[in-house]
């Protein structure tokens, strides 16, 4: 993000001057924050694998499985439809059956 300028000496500034000033300061703060987060999310979903790990309903594997649907959701910002694709993907057996008619018809999974 851009740097902002340095202020003017003291002296030189009015109220309108000051008032300006810290407006634009403001802003340029403001457009760093969202460039930040946003930048924050494009390396989270760099770095984090998108598919789920594979989950057929076995009992044994489903905290290791809600684990990684949790933590990659809020790392990597997912949609609920992107969530709902992801789910798709990975979903196999008895897991897939049950849910069959939610993948097709649900816009957002619920967890």
């Amino acid at each position: 993000p851009p740097q902002p300028a340095a202020p003017p000496p003291p002296a030189a500034l009015s109220a309108d001057g000051t008032i300006h000033m810290l407006a634009s300061a403001l802003k340029d703060l403001a457009t760093a924050s969202v460039n930040n987060e946003h930048n924050a999310t494009l390396l989270s979903r760099i770095s984090t694998p998108k598919d789920l790990p594979e989950f057929s309903g076995d009992p044994m594997e489903w905290l290791q499985f809600k684990q990684a649907y949790d933590e990659s959701t809020l790392l990597c910002n997912f949609s609920e439809k992107e969530n709902l694709w992801r789910l798709r993907k990975c979903l196999r057996g008895a897991a897939k059956e049950t849910v069959a008619a939610l993948l097709i018809s649900a816009t957002s999974p619920a967890t």
